[in-house]
């Protein structure tokens, strides 16, 4: 492990597909600090995340959604690929033991939280995997909203302003 971050849920309300976009930004920055300031090579980067919702957000076009969303997306979007992002199952999500297993995570030289779950040390054919939603999902789409105002005049031709109708 390099480095590792956990956050609290801000103050004011926000959905849950949107607290997992917000951690998946969160990530992409901790991944750009790690970048910028070592001096390793680094020759891949993979993110895993266990929010359906947002790995369909991440490959679908950001400007369908509203802003919020499609910010996030464009953010991510602009330092990863589509390719870099990985489903992982909620109970194999080592970022959950801070927050949902337990306020004592086991952090000792050979835990999961240390050394990464058990699946990263086989084959990438052995990762967990899983039928995605279809991209585009429904969920943050923009409203579009088309108003029309048409006025007709009751007269399209002054009559009167005409002498004979032929040249």
């Amino acid at each position: 492990m390099v480095m590792s971050r956990a956050k609290v849920t801000p103050l004011k309300q926000l959905s849950i597909p949107r607290l997992e976009l917000m951690a998946a930004v969160l990530g992409v920055r901790l991944s750009q600090t790690v970048r910028e300031n070592h001096t390793f090579s680094i020759s891949r980067v993979v993110f895993w995340v266990d929010a359906e919702v947002v790995l369909s957000w991440i490959r679908s076009d950001q400007r369908r959604y509203k802003q919020f969303v499609g910010f996030h997306i464009g953010e991510i979007l602009s330092s990863t690929r589509i390719a870099d992002w990985w489903w992982v199952p909620t109970k194999l999500n080592v970022a959950d033991q801070l927050t949902k297993w337990g306020k004592d995570p086991k952090i000792h030289p050979n835990s999961s939280w240390i050394k990464g779950p058990q699946f990263l040390y086989i084959s990438e054919e052995g990762w967990p995997k899983k039928n995605l939603p279809p991209a585009n999902m429904t969920e943050e789409l923009r409203v579009h909203l088309l108003l029309h105002d048409v006025k007709v005049p009751a007269n399209l031709v002054d009559a009167d302003r005409f002498s004979k109708w032929t040249v």
